[in-house]
């Protein structure tokens, strides 16, 4: 059912009689092409309001995957630095376990053989297991606690940003996948207007051609009448739909000269 406003005023064509005038042959055409050009219009007005609301999706979509980047980078920030820590403290547990293993070698001199334990540094950081580090702490209590806890806080980092880019990659496809849906929306709202405007000029082209809109009858006629026996267009507003277009088209250029791809954030 079309949703434009119905004419308060309208001439129907009289059922049966002789159309002596050709006046009810006029008012024939012309509502069989009005209710066709309404019905024209329906759709570039139903295919423009999905275009806005699908356009206000993609915009919110884009912007919470770039929340979801700056996110990302943060996190990636905060678990450098944290290895930044770890490797220091390596670096002071290399020193350190320098000067122990002079005090050893001296040792071996005096008392024989003596068992070299592995050093955590040997040890893959992500491979640590409770258990070895107490082992490390009791044995390098000035270390062993900050190891634990520089290794822990990498470990939730990494984990955090995995989370934040699954969540970003979720966003980044329902975005792409909008603007394909909003190309071929413009597409088909551009192939309504085209039916609205053919409608309109084979519809007044044949109201034009009616022996009533031709006769002295018609050129006698008040212009309220004329009116009511041409096509109504003044309900259409076709040109605020078209303003509406364009800012949708300028906002699709943008997304579709910058799609999210995926594999930028790979690690």
């Amino acid at each position: 059912m079309s949703d434009t406003n119905d004419l308060t005023e309208r001439l129907d064509e009289k059922k049966g009689g002789l159309d002596v005038l050709g006046k009810d042959e006029m008012i024939f055409i012309r509502n069989r092409h009005q209710a066709e050009l309404d019905r024209d219009y329906d759709q570039v007005k139903r295919i423009i309001s999905y275009l806005k609301e699908k356009n206000n999706e993609t915009m919110e979509r884009k912007n919470k995957a770039e929340a979801l980047e700056e996110n990302i980078e943060s996190h990636k920030k905060e678990e450098d630095r944290a290895f930044t820590t770890l490797q220091n403290l390596i670096a002071k547990e290399e020193k350190y376990e320098s000067k122990m293993l002079d005090k050893t070698l001296k040792g071996m001199k005096a008392k024989g053989r003596a068992i070299i334990k592995q050093k955590l540094k040997d040890v893959d950081i992500d491979s640590l297991q409770y258990g070895s580090v107490e082992q490390y702490k009791r044995l390098y209590p000035h270390y062993g606690d900050q190891i634990w806890n520089r290794r822990k806080e990498i470990v939730e980092k990494d984990a955090e940003i995995r989370k934040a880019e699954e969540a970003w990659r979720e966003e980044a496809n329902k975005y792409n996948y909008l603007v394909e849906i909003m190309g071929g929306n413009i597409q088909e709202v551009h192939n309504s207007i085209d039916k609205y405007e053919q409608t309109k000029e084979i519809g007044e082209a044949e109201i034009k051609s009616c022996r009533y809109y031709n006769s002295v009858f018609y050129k006698m006629a008040s212009k309220k009448t004329k009116t009511l026996l041409n096509l109504d267009t003044l309900k259409h507003d076709l040109a605020g739909l078209m303003n509406d277009l364009k800012m949708i088209e300028k906002n699709y250029s943008a997304y579709k000269s910058k799609p999210l791809e995926l594999i930028s954030m790979a690690k």
